[in-house]
């Protein structure tokens, strides 16, 4: 008989439901299974008695009573989880979701200790790939993921994430665990999947440090290349790639993976282009790379593109302005330091404007700029620069000098910069 919370046509509609999921198991049929448990395509008056079974919970009998082993409690978990979430009951969503990991995990291991040890009892469907579940698990950790950021959300911690965190790294740790399947059918296809959750929850709760260690996992011999996995996964790592290595001023690194991650974003993904731009355009403003102008016609980036043109100009004025007005913006992004580091090629092309300027009049030495014409130039665009004294202005080319963004030296006796042959290299030239 149906729980008493289910009746007639609702007990009927879950019923059918879960036959139709319990037919794609059978069949191996990974992707679909993941649709139904997602409600993808499934009719409404469906959706609607699954939700209600889910949140009176009698749903988790009904599964047991209806699916094969080890499926019934993990789909009658997951399907109370969605219903909590879809309820707005975010506590409660994140307590379903512990089961949640707790019985897909069941389920992995019961399905990989078949695939490893075959047996005539083996529940493995036949001719399907030992890792067809796969997409199961992804969306059983979507659900982990989303359940702990309602959870928080309504509390205004990060209690839940740090907790499923964990729960996670144990499903990433059976995916590496040793398999007879060859790697493309193991579980280790469904590694980068995982990475991609633990680095989306890592960065909203800002506990970066925990990252290295799915890099690690990753950069293992028996993990297949980046290459090698799904379009869409390896985009999103090289994105999260890029941006920790942005974070810890791996300029070279994260340009590599940034620019990856944008080629490959499948076209018509225009927000994700977008957001990959977000980091990938201030590095390659501070290599000195201008963007293309029918870039910034397709992704408007106003804030960037006021920033590449004060840079150009040598124009301070207008880099401190735009500096101000976009600091909160920068600084949510996470590249306010990138910016700030723009400020001495700012000053690079105002001393480079100065010293064309100055060759431009007859009988001047060209290779000599007097400090007072740097100064000048400072005071144009409302620099504050002290009048008595030229220390401040001499610190500013030293550092140009230093970084090798000038060539010369400073004669300080007479207050000029003496510049040198090519005084002006290209940033990007390699350093001698």
């Amino acid at each position: 008989a149906a729980p008493r919370s289910v009746h007639g046509s609702m007990s009927q509609a879950v019923g059918g439901f879960l036959s139709k999921l319990q037919q794609h198991i059978d069949r191996g049929n990974g992707k679909q299974v993941a649709k139904l448990l997602e409600m993808s395509g499934v009719p409404g008056h469906i959706k609607q008695a699954l939700r209600a079974a889910g949140r009176s919970k009698a749903v988790v009998g009904m599964a047991k009573r209806q699916l094969r082993d080890p499926w019934g409690p993990f789909v009658g978990s997951f399907l109370v989880c969605a219903s909590m979430l879809d309820a707005g009951r975010g506590s409660e969503a994140a307590e379903s979701a512990k089961d949640v990991q707790k019985f897909i995990l069941k389920v992995m291991d019961t399905l990989l200790s078949a695939a490893n040890n075959p047996d005539p009892s083996n529940p493995m469907p036949k001719g399907k790939p030992a890792n067809w579940y796969l997409p199961i698990v992804n969306a059983a950790v979507l659900q982990i993921r989303l359940s702990a950021y309602a959870a928080d959300d309504a509390k205004g911690n990060t209690d839940e994430q740090r907790a499923m965190l964990l729960l996670i790294r144990e499903l990433l740790v059976t995916c590496i665990r040793k398999q007879r399947a060859p790697t493309k059918q193991s579980l280790k296809m469904g590694v980068v999947s995982i990475v991609n959750h633990l680095f989306k929850i890592c960065f909203r709760i800002n506990l970066l440090r925990m990252t290295h260690d799915m890099q690690r996992t990753m950069n293992d011999p028996s993990i297949p290349k980046i290459e090698e996995f799904p379009r869409s996964q390896a985009v999103t790592y090289k994105y999260f790639q890029g941006r920790i290595h942005l974070m810890e001023e791996k300029y070279d690194e994260a340009e590599k993976d940034l620019d990856w991650a944008f080629k490959h974003c499948h076209r018509g993904a225009r927000s994700n282009k977008r957001r990959i731009l977000q980091y990938l355009i201030p590095i390659k403003l501070l290599r000195s790379k201008k963007p293309k102008p029918r870039l910034f016609q397709k992704y408007p980036f106003p804030e960037f593109e006021v920033i590449m043109n004060a840079v150009q100009r040598g124009d301070l004025k207008m880099y401190n302005d735009a500096l101000v007005r976009y600091e909160d913006l920068f600084v949510q992004q996470g590249v306010f330091l990138v910016m700030e580091k723009l400020k001495k090629f700012v000053f690079r092309n105002l001393v480079k404007k100065v010293y064309l300027t100055n060759a431009s009049i007859p009988d001047a030495t060209k290779t000599k700029i007097p400090l007072s014409y740097i100064r000048f130039a400072l005071k144009i665009y409302n620099v504050e620069v002290d009048e008595d004294n030229f220390d401040e202005i001499e610190c500013i080319v030293a550092n140009l000098i230093y970084d090798k963004l000038i060539r010369g030296y400073i004669a300080h006796e007479r207050y000029l910069v003496v510049a040198t042959k090519n005084a002006f290299p290209d940033p990007n030239a390699p350093k001698k």
